[in-house]
């Protein structure tokens, strides 16, 4: 059965962020929307999701799992 303590909450949240991380990633990955979003925030947007959201998001979830025991 599941609890929906926090880590799990945070698990959630990692999961949700690493979806819109890989969504703008599909987005990019089609060369006319890429060549339209070029150059723009679009682009730091996605980069700061996959790369800090996710990462921040698993962080906290080992930290609030691990970090009592």
């Amino acid at each position: 059965s599941l609890s929906f303590e926090t880590p799990m909450l945070w698990t959630i949240g990692f999961l949700v962020t690493f979806t819109f991380g890989g969504l703008t990633g599909v987005i990019l990955a089609s060369p006319p929307m890429d060549f339209h979003v070029s150059d723009s925030y679009f682009v730091v947007a996605h980069f700061h999701y996959v790369v800090f959201g996710t990462v921040v998001f698993a962080m906290f979830a080992g930290f609030h799992f691990w970090w009592p025991k």
